[in-house]
């Protein structure tokens, strides 16, 4: 039974993510609502979008924890039983096992004074940068001088910015961070498949982020 359920899943998720997207690129003023339900169609089946309405939050900015929040879901993460020995100063403890589990896996950082900033609205550069490392791409934009311009140039190249367009330093909405989740889950992982003295790190075709 536990079988079928995964091959339905599968399934199911590989319809969504052929379904085509006909409107034009989206700033951050508009974004087509078919686009919208789309996306967030696909995140639900796979639990992305539990106990958060995006429906009704559409327009409302994402903080950093929340971002934190769906990227372990995204991940599969067990949070509930992460451990961890980092210390934040501004982490409470109900956003603790999220924040110590994206922290220790360098997929988000902290100020450098031992805060996080929970409840600071991300920025777009911030998300994309943040899902380039989550898909692997972080190697390249490292050899590519490790600033935040060659970790969007990335993501731009990748698909991660396909249909919308933002200022670095924009605030990212909840409609806006589902069209970016449902690109990253189109995109192949970039991994290292030889090591040792001979490092090789290639797109594997076929591998996204999610894996029922």
């Amino acid at each position: 039974m536990k079988k079928r359920t995964i091959i339905c899943l599968t399934v199911s998720i590989m319809l969504l993510l052929q379904s085509v997207f006909v409107c034009q690129a989206a700033t951050a003023d508009t974004l087509d609502y078919s686009d919208f339900q789309s996306a967030t169609r696909l995140l639900s089946v796979i639990g992305v979008t539990e106990g958060i309405d995006f429906d009704s939050q559409a327009e409302n900015f994402v903080t950093r924890y929340e971002f934190a929040l769906l990227l372990t879901r995204i991940l599969g993460a067990d949070v509930e039983n992460y451990s961890s020995n980092t210390v934040f100063n501004d982490v409470s403890e109900e956003q603790y096992n999220i924040v110590a589990y994206i922290y220790d896996n360098k997929i988000m950082l902290g100020s450098g004074d031992g805060s996080f900033e929970p409840d600071r609205y991300i920025t777009a550069n911030e998300a994309f940068k943040t899902l380039v490392c989550v898909l692997g791409y972080d190697v390249k934009a490292y050899l590519n001088g490790n600033t935040m311009q060659s970790y969007v140039q990335l993501a731009k190249k990748i698909g991660l910015t396909d249909d919308i367009t933002f200022h670095k330093d924009d605030r990212i909405q909840y409609k806006y961070v589902a069209r970016i989740l449902y690109n990253a889950l189109k995109t192949n992982m970039f991994e290292q498949t030889l090591f040792g003295d001979s490092e090789r790190y290639e797109e594997t075709d076929e591998r996204t982020v999610y894996q029922p």
